[in-house]
C-alpha cells in the first residue's frame, strides 16, 4: 500500500438506498467511502454502500486478517442501515474500529447495536465473528488515533449530534462533511422570524463565526466530500431547517476556503442521473469562470481517486 491515498465511493445517495433505472450512472446505494493511507483502511459511514465495499473485499481475498477504522459521522439510518450486512464484520481474525460522536445519555455502541436487535435483523452485534470495538470522540485534533495520520473533528449542523472528519496524510487532506446545512441567510432569517432587535444583532454575530469556523475546517483541503442535497429553490421550498446543504453554498464555501476538489455528496434519492449530471456539468462550468478549483464532481459508485 506504501504512501499512496486512494479515496473510493460505495455508497453516494442520502435518506434511503434508490437502486433502479434512473440510478445507475452515480449508483443507489447509501453512505460508505474508503480511504486507504499509510497501510491504514479508513471507512467513512456505514449505509447500504459497505456492502458492496465487503463484496469486493471477500472477491479480491482481502477481508481476513485486517483492522479496519470505520467512522460514523452519525446515527441516522442511512449512515449505518449496511453495517449487519458488511461480510468483514462477519470474519474471525478482523478487528473493526468504530468511532462516532459523543452521544447523550447512550452510548454509541448501543445505538448502533440497537438496529441488530431481534425485532429488526436475525444475528446480534454481540455474534459477529470480527472483533469489533467503539471509541467515542469528542472535538477536536486526535494526532494518536491513527498511525501517521491526523484527524480532526468538528460539529455539523443537522437534526442529531453529528460529525465531520479531516484526515491529513503525506501532506494531503481530505475533509468529509456530509449532512450539513450551511449558515445562510434563508437559514438565519427562518430561525430568527420574529425576535427582538437585540437578539437579531447577536444571532447574526454566531452565525458569522459558526460558518468561519466551516471555512477554516475545509481551508485548503485536496478533497472535500460534502453534502449537497438541495438546488436553492428547493431548498427554499421546503428544506430549510433539514438539515442539508444547497450545491451553491458549499460551492461558494469550497472556492472561498481554497479547496482543491469539490465532491458534491449524500445525493437527494428523488434526483435521478440525468439530473445530477446536468449539475455537474453547471458547476464545472462555474469552476472553470472562477478558476480555483481544481475540480468539481458529483459522487458516484466505483470512483477511485489517486493523491
Amino acid at each position: 500500500m506504501g504512501t499512496r491515498l486512494e479515496v473510493t465511493f460505495w455508497g453516494v445517495r442520502g435518506s434511503i438506498p434508490v437502486p433502479g433505472a434512473e440510478t445507475v450512472r452515480y449508483g443507489g446505494n447509501t453512505a460508505c467511502v474508503t480511504i486507504e493511507v499509510n497501510g491504514q483502511f479508513i471507512i467513512l459511514d456505514a449505509g447500504s454502500g459497505i456492502r458492496l465495499l465487503g463484496n469486493a473485499q471477500r472477491a479480491a481475498g482481502q477481508n481476513t486478517g485486517r483492522t479496519l477504522h470505520l467512522f460514523i459521522s452519525h446515527t441516522h439510518w442511512d449512515h449505518i442501515q449496511g453495517l449487519p450486512f458488511f461480510a468483514s464484520a462477519f470474519v474471525k481474525g478482523n478487528a473493526i474500529r468504530v468511532y462516532g460522536p459523543r452521544l447523550f445519555h447512550v452510548s454509541l455502541e448501543e445505538l448502533i447495536s440497537t438496529q441488530m436487535e431481534h425485532f429488526y435483523f436475525p444475528i446480534r452485534m454481540n455474534k459477529l465473528d470480527s472483533d469489533i470495538s467503539f471509541t467515542e470522540l469528542a472535538i477536536g485534533n486526535y494526532s494518536n488515533l491513527l498511525p501517521g495520520i491526523a484527524v480532526e473533528t468538528m460539529a455539523t449542523n443537522h437534526p442529531v449530534i453529528d460529525m465531520a472528519y479531516k484526515f491529513t496524510a503525506n501532506g494531503r487532506t481530505i475533509v468529509y462533511l456530509t449532512d450539513n446545512e450551511l449558515y445562510n441567510s434563508d437559514y438565519f432569517n427562518r430561525v430568527l422570524t420574529n425576535r427582538r432587535p437585540t437578539v437579531i444583532r447577536s444571532g447574526r454575530q454566531l452565525y458569522a463565526e459558526l460558518l468561519a469556523e466551516v471555512r477554516a475546517f475545509v481551508a485548503g483541503a485536496d478533497l472535500l466530500i460534502t453534502d449537497a442535497f438541495f438546488t436553492r429553490d428547493e431548498y427554499r421550498r421546503y428544506g430549510i431547517g433539514w438539515g442539508h446543504s444547497t450545491y451553491e453554498d458549499v460551492f461558494d464555501l469550497a472556492v472561498a476556503a481554497g479547496v482543491k476538489q469539490l465532491c458534491f455528496f449524500h445525493h437527494d434519492p428523488n434526483r435521478g442521473d440525468a439530473a445530477l449530471q446536468a449539475i455537474e456539468k453547471d458547476y464545472q462550468r462555474r469552476a472553470r469562470r472562477v478558476r480555483t478549483l481544481d475540480a468539481v464532481f458529483a459522487a458516484r459508485e466505483g470512483l477511485t481517486l489517486h493523491f
